[in-house]
């Protein structure tokens, strides 16, 4: 691999990480944030509490994950920031995780 080939390919990987960032407009971390402190606490819970605690502290951290994230959703798309597939994307993949966890 020459230097003109290494030059492009950090360009292309420059244009695609401007790209996504741009079709999530930057506020996808959030989600990625409250299923960060969801996952924490839950796996926290395990650990520390009876197996009959940790079990409704799950149900618990789902619940208020899911209506957190619920609210983000609304809010950025009443302030126009989530209009992208990419977003829409995400977010069906958030509630999938939640139905899942709540089976």
């Amino acid at each position: 691999m020459n230097d003109r080939q290494v030059v492009n390919d950090l360009r292309a990987i420059r244009e695609i990480m401007d790209r996504t960032r741009e079709s999530t407009s930057g506020e996808g971390g959030w989600f990625s944030v409250i299923g960060g402190v969801m996952w924490l606490v839950g796996f926290l819970g395990n650990q520390f509490l009876l197996q009959d605690v940790s079990g409704w502290l799950w149900l618990t951290v789902n619940g208020i994950g899911l209506l957190l994230i619920a609210w983000l959703w609304v809010r950025l798309t009443r302030q126009g920031h989530i209009s992208s597939p990419v977003m829409r994307s995400i977010m069906l993949c958030w509630l999938a995780l939640f139905v899942f966890a709540g089976l």
